[in-house]
């Protein structure tokens, strides 16, 4: 115990010793490592709140290897009127927004799909034929009937892109990479307030894509808000308690400090 205790006191007062030296040293470090700071990301994928190794993170990883899916994007029109989302007006609107994606830089045009881009394949007993459901939106509610008519034929794509009773109707996009989640769902939105729709009429932006980009959106905006009131609360209490301003700078200096240098080295290492 005497030994231990002779070990410690000969560190401290080594330390003590030289108070400016160890301060100067502090400060470089903590200069060094906030350095780091403008690199740090929000990781707000559903797959970085599990750990690598989890099952559903391994077989979605393996989905994403063999068969080339990524987390979508999903624009959902409904419309609860007699004809559903076959109607000339609904059906525009569909044409509007494939056309929307396709000058979105960050989105996979290859991976952009709607009844605008699908097609539809019809045969006999000695020929196939495959035709788009539309090279250009309907006029007519007569030409919107047939669109219909040719899509509830196929059952692949009736309970997947189109509602069963015809409500409702996907556009589904991919992004080239990840990480462009929540520049894409802005730009998402913005179209969304800026499509010609019409009474009747609905849209949703959804998918875990849409989500991961909500969830940095909205995580910065909270931040934005509750950093000020934590720096006023924090403010008040040491006033409170030590009725100094000194009080109030240092421990202020020892947090920032702390944070600085502490959260780019954890960013480093994937904490």
């Amino acid at each position: 115990m005497n030994h231990q205790s002779s070990l410690a006191h000969r560190f401290f007062t080594s330390i003590t010793a030289i108070p400016k030296t160890i301060l100067a040293l502090s400060m470089l470090a903590i200069v060094a490592t906030a350095w780091f700071i403008p690199s740090l990301t929000i990781d707000s994928r559903s797959e970085s709140f599990l750990p690598p190794d989890d099952p559903a993170v391994l077989y979605r990883d393996q989905v994403e290897e063999v068969f080339g899916l990524k987390d979508p994007m999903v624009i959902a029109i409904v419309n609860q009127g007699e004809h559903g989302v076959f109607n000339p007006q609904t059906l525009q609107l569909v044409q509007w927004f494939t056309d929307q994606l396709k000058k979105i830089p960050e989105v996979n045009l290859d991976r952009i799909v709607s009844l605008a881009t699908e097609d539809n394949i019809t045969g006999d007993a000695e020929s196939m034929l495959v035709e788009p459901f539309f090279d250009s939106p309907p006029t007519t509610q007569a030409q919107a009937d047939q669109i219909r008519q040719a899509v509830m034929d196929f059952p692949l794509y009736v309970g997947s892109m189109v509602a069963r009773d015809g409500s409702a109707t996907l556009i589904v996009t991919e992004m080239t990479h990840d990480e462009d989640a929540p520049v894409v769902y802005e730009k998402l939105l913005a179209l969304v307030k800026q499509a010609p729709v019409q009474d009747g009429e609905a849209i949703h932006v959804a998918g875990d894509g849409a989500v991961s980009g909500y969830l940095v959106t909205y995580i910065n905006a909270d931040a934005a808000r509750l950093v000020p009131v934590s720096v006023v609360i924090i403010t008040l209490l040491c006033l409170m308690a030590f009725r100094t301003w000194r009080g109030v700078l240092i421990p202020g200096v020892i947090i920032l400090s702390a944070v600085a240098s502490a959260s780019p080295p954890s960013g480093k290492v994937g904490i």
